[in-house]
């Protein structure tokens, strides 16, 4: 099993997905302050290493945008029915640029995600603020990542069979009156980085019809 190393500080996601190479510079392998995270991806390919779905409050139903990207560089784009040009969208993603995704989202703070204290920080900056805000058509994303191992930076023990689970409700909001919390501000941006690569993967490619898995 490889084994790839990342900074705390990795910067943006430079995957290439069937030849295109997707904007926003790269991902660099590298030390921050003399720690160092470190993963290895599921031995099994037909494990799904990152999921990603977004569930709109306003969509009755099942049927939502999602993306699932294997250990073995499959991917599936699944656009739902409302949409337009839906179906699934099938292809491959190289193996290299899943373990860059996988740091990127690890810089982002996903994998060491701690959802009830960023929602408590959350409430009370807002009460400090003392602001009402209503936000209408909100959304539910969620994100999985699947490792067979695990350790964040400075940690002395690693975790096998690392499991992680990021449910956010309304991240664009969030995003965007809450940028001074790290955690909230490293989740928006990698709801953004799944987007952008979930968009650019149904580039120049037709949809396959059924549903997918």
């Amino acid at each position: 099993m490889n084994r790839f190393k990342f900074a705390a500080t990795c910067a943006f996601l430079a995957a290439v997905v069937g030849g295109a190479m997707l904007p926003g510079g790269g991902v660099l392998a590298a030390e921050s302050g003399g720690e160092t995270a470190s993963f290895e991806l599921p031995a099994d390919p037909g494990e799904v290493v990152v999921s990603f779905r977004e569930v709109i409050d306003a969509v009755r139903g099942d049927d939502h945008a999602w993306l699932k990207i294997y250990a073995n560089g499959r991917v599936v784009r699944h656009r739902p029915a409302w949409l337009k040009r839906s179906g699934d969208y099938i292809g491959q993603m190289p193996v290299e640029q899943i373990r860059e995704l996988v740091g990127s989202l690890a810089a982002k703070g996903v994998l060491d995600f701690d959802a009830t204290a960023v929602k408590s920080a959350r409430d009370r900056l807002e009460g400090e603020r003392g602001e009402l805000f209503h936000a209408s058509d909100v959304s539910l994303i969620e994100i999985d990542v699947n490792l067979a191992s695990y350790r964040p930076a400075g940690a002395a023990e690693t975790q096998l069979d690392f499991r992680k689970q990021v449910r956010w409700v309304d991240i664009h909001s969030d995003g965007r009156r809450f940028a001074e919390l790290p955690a909230i501000r490293g989740l928006a941006a990698a709801f953004g980085e799944l987007n952008a690569l979930a968009e650019r993967f149904e580039e120049n490619r037709r949809p396959r019809q059924g549903g997918g898995s």
